[in-house]
C-alpha cells in the first residue's frame, strides 16, 4: 500500500484534453470549495488548444494546482493514472475538465466518509447540456451499492466518486477506450463491503452531443467486454447483467432527455 498520505487532504485528479472552453470554470469550482484541504493534479494530455496555457496561470496562482504533461496523447485512463501515481492526499477523486462541484462538495463528501467510516462514496450530481442552458435531470443515489448492483447499472461516476486512500491504497484504470472507471468501481467493490451513496446534488455534469446516442452503441461493446473479458463473467451471467444495463441504460436516457421544468 502507498504510504504516507497525508490525512484529511483530498487529491482531486483531472485529465485534460482540448478543454479551453471549460477548464477555466473546472478550476473555479475547486477553488471555491469551502473545503479548503485539497491538492488539484491536473494532467495535460497534450492538448492542442490553450489548455495548458489556461491552468499554468493558475498553476501560477495557487500552489494546491500541479500540472503534468503526457509525452503523447494516450487518453483519460493513462493521463488520470499519471496524477493519482503522485496524489498525496487521504482521499482521491475525479473531476472532468469539463465539470464542476457545488461549493459544499468536498465538505460534505469528506464528511460523509467520516460518518460512514467509508472505503468508496458517491454523491447525486445534476446533468445540463454542455451550455449549462438546459436542466436535463438529477442522478438518484441509492444508500448502498454493491458489487452486484453495480454490474446491473452503474451509479459511480468520475465527477462525484471519492475514496479513501489510507483504507485501500492507490487503484489505478485499465487502459481500454471506455468504461475504464466502470472496471475501476468494479475492482475496489469485490474488496469492500460496498460503497455508500449520499442521494445529495452536490455537482454539474455537462451532456455533449452524441453522448446519449452515438457513444452508447460503442460503450455497449465495452460493457460487455468488462464483463467477460475483466469480470470474467460465464456467458450465462455476462448476458444476464447486460439485459439489466441495457433496459437500465434506456429507462436512464429517456429521464436524462426530459428537461426539468425548472432550473437549480
Amino acid at each position: 500500500m502507498d504510504e504516507p498520505y497525508k490525512i484529511g487532504q483530498v487529491s482531486i485528479i483531472t485529465a485534460c484534453y482540448n478543454s479551453e472552453k471549460y477548464i477555466e470554470d473546472t478550476i473555479r469550482s475547486v477553488q471555491a470549495q469551502t473545503y479548503d484541504n485539497w491538492e488539484m493534479i491536473i494532467i495535460d494530455d497534450c492538448s492542442t488548444d490553450q489548455s495548458r496555457d489556461i491552468v499554468e496561470r493558475y498553476q501560477g496562482n495557487d500552489s494546491r494546482i500541479k500540472l503534468l504533461q503526457t509525452e503523447r496523447n494516450g487518453g483519460q485512463s493513462i493521463a488520470r493514472n499519471m496524477g493519482v501515481k503522485i496524489a498525496k492526499g487521504q482521499y482521491l477523486t475525479y473531476l472532468d475538465s469539463d465539470d464542476l462541484w457545488d461549493s459544499e462538495f468536498l465538505a460534505k463528501a469528506t464528511s460523509f466518509m467520516q460518518e460512514k467510516n467509508a472505503e468508496l462514496i458517491t454523491t447525486g450530481y445534476r446533468r445540463r447540456t454542455h451550455d449549462l442552458a438546459i436542466n436535463l435531470s438529477d442522478a438518484v443515489i441509492p444508500p448502498t451499492i454493491s458489487y452486484e448492483t453495480t454490474l446491473k447499472t452503474c451509479h459511480f461516476t468520475c465527477l462525484t466518486t471519492m475514496y479513501d486512500m489510507s483504507k485501500i491504497g492507490k487503484h489505478y484504470m485499465l487502459k481500454i477506450k471506455k468504461r475504464s472507471d466502470l472496471a475501476l468501481w468494479l475492482e475496489i467493490l469485490k474488496n469492500i463491503k460496498h460503497a455508500y451513496g449520499l442521494d445529495e446534488v452536490l455537482a454539474t455534469y455537462r451532456i455533449h452531443g452524441g453522448s446519449l446516442s452515438r457513444n452508447k452503441f460503442s460503450a455497449a461493446s465495452f460493457q460487455w467486454q468488462v464483463y467477460r473479458d475483466i469480470e470474467k463473467l460465464n456467458l450465462i451471467q455476462a448476458s444476464y447483467y447486460f439485459l439489466h444495463y441495457t433496459i437500465r441504460g434506456l429507462l436512464k436516457n429517456y429521464t436524462i432527455l426530459r428537461p426539468k421544468a425548472n432550473m437549480n
